[in-house]
């Protein structure tokens, strides 16, 4: 013990880095071990796109949404969705299940775990986004009919 004490103690800047990166590292950990959403691979979200009872949700910024959105989505930019849950409470009365996605999978397992966190279930995550919808050559929904908001 004394001797960890006496290289703190001697390399300051050094321990505090480790500690820092040590517990980024235990959050993330964490966050993934007691998440709650579950990631959708694109095979799947393509049986759930016309069930009627899997609402999609697009979380990209709108001029990302401009080259279309998977079919029947909704666009919700991520960074308005805190503010808009209530709204989206509205296009899932009967708590059926939401896939969230984003360009590729990033931003949209943030929206997926804030979702879960205001009482959304069940959550998916689109693996890989619109770029793994694309690699699979799926169409978008261009269409006025859309709901983009």
């Amino acid at each position: 013990m004394t001797e960890l004490l006496h290289w703190i103690e001697q390399d300051p800047v050094r321990f505090v880095a480790i500690a820092a990166v040590a517990v980024l590292g235990g959050r993330l950990l964490w966050r993934r071990l007691t998440r709650r959403y579950r990631p959708l691979p694109v095979a799947e979200a393509v049986r759930r796109v016309n069930d009627g009872e899997t609402l999609f949700l697009d979380v990209r910024t709108g001029p990302e949404v401009r080259g279309g959105v998977l079919p029947g989505a909704v666009h919700i930019p991520k960074h308005q969705l805190r503010r808009r849950l209530q709204e989206l409470r509205g296009h899932c009365p009967g708590g059926g299940p939401v896939v969230v996605y984003c360009h590729s999978g990033m931003r949209s397992a943030g929206a997926a775990h804030l979702l879960t966190r205001h009482g959304f279930e069940p959550v998916f995550n689109l693996q890989g986004g619109v770029m793994a919808w694309n690699a699979d050559g799926l169409p978008l929904d261009t269409a006025p009919g859309a709901r983009h908001e």
